[in-house]
């Protein structure tokens, strides 16, 4: 029994030895395991370190010369501004620059204007405005398809007006008209024929204003010694906008003008005296036709050709007016393109049958 326990108890102390040995055993493991990964970490760490130390190193004599590129271009700039006119001798300057950048500019390249003028040192505020204004107007000059937004006479807002004037303008002096015991289809065809003549009267006096202030700016440009080929850039390059400037100041004389030579073609004898509302109508209509001839290109009205009733309704260009049918018995209100044979910038009304 004696020799039994003291078996027991030793089995016990080595089985205990064993299990303390092994758990030891663990412990060492994971110490050499959590080193290794801290040596393999400061391994890379000094690797990263030596990459961004040489890059440094790397990229240090580039950024001295791109320092030293700078300081140069500054220097350069500010000697250049330095020896820039100023008074009546830069502004006399800046046109002949102007003129000759707008000869280079083929093809209407409105950009390469601006882009020389920054390269050369064009930095005051003014300069760069005008600068901005030329590149401006060598793309929208005679291109339809790009809208000068600051505009507010430009195609869409004149088509807005256009269509505003049937609907209002048109609609009183209609009434007016017919109180004084007038026709509806007489009636139709007198407002017709004011926006009619009004717009033949607008388009000549248009061309007119055109070769006039063609002559008067190259006469002008010509006699301060300008060659024939910087002068006709310049017209090329500034006519729409001229000739709009010119219209705008024109307009009252141009409506005044036409109710005086031309509105009796469109009335008959007992109206001579107009009414209010359709005094209005007049104006209205001179003004926005007015403003429809100086655009560059000019838009355009059309009207229906009645063929004794056997034009057929074509009602993409054309509403119905009170009836409809498949021809058309009298034309209403004309229809507008964006320039002659463009793009319809409003419908037209006309008598269905």
């Amino acid at each position: 029994m004696f020799i039994e326990n003291i078996l027991k108890r030793n089995w016990i102390e080595a089985n205990y030895i064993r299990q303390r040995a092994s758990n030891e055993c663990k412990v060492l493991m994971i110490f050499l395991a959590m080193h290794g990964l801290k040596s393999e970490h400061d391994e890379n760490q000094g690797k990263i370190s030596k990459q961004s130390l040489q890059s440094n190193t790397e990229n240090a004599e580039p950024m001295r010369k791109n320092n030293k590129t700078m300081k140069n271009d500054s220097a350069h700039i500010s000697a250049e501004n330095a020896n820039r006119p100023t008074g009546k001798k830069r502004t006399e300057s800046y046109y002949n620059h102007q003129i000759t950048k707008i000869t280079d500019a083929s093809g209407k390249n409105g950009s390469n204007v601006l882009i020389e003028a920054k390269r050369k040192g064009a930095h005051d505020s003014d300069e760069i405005i005008r600068r901005s204004e030329e590149a401006s107007l060598l793309l929208l000059q005679g291109n339809p398809n790009i809208a000068d937004l600051a505009d507010n006479n430009r195609p869409t807002k004149l088509a807005e007006r256009f269509s505003e004037l049937y609907s209002n303008e048109y609609t009183e002096a209609f009434e007016e008209l017919e109180r004084k015991q007038i026709r509806e289809q007489d009636i139709i065809q007198i407002l017709l024929n004011i926006v009619t003549n009004a717009y033949i009267y607008c388009q000549n006096k248009a061309s007119e204003e055109y070769i006039c202030l063609k002559v008067q700016v190259k006469g002008d440009f010509r006699q301060k010694g300008y060659s024939s080929d910087k002068v006709e850039a310049f017209w090329r390059g500034h006519a729409a906008k001229l000739l709009k400037e010119r219209g705008l100041k024109m307009k009252t004389n141009i409506c005044e003008n036409f109710i005086r030579e031309e509105l009796h073609k469109s009335l008959p004898p007992p109206l001579n005296k107009l009414g209010k509302k359709l005094s209005a109508f007049v104006s209205s209509s001179v003004e926005i036709v007015w403003f429809m001839s100086i655009q560059d290109p000019p838009l355009c009205l059309q009207w229906i050709e009645d063929k004794d009733n056997q034009t057929e309704f074509d009602t993409d260009k054309y509403r119905f007016y009170t009836t409809s049918g498949k021809y058309v018995e009298y034309c209403v209100w004309p229809l507008l393109l964006l320039y002659d044979k463009g793009p319809i910038l409003a419908k037209g009304i006309a008598q269905g049958i």
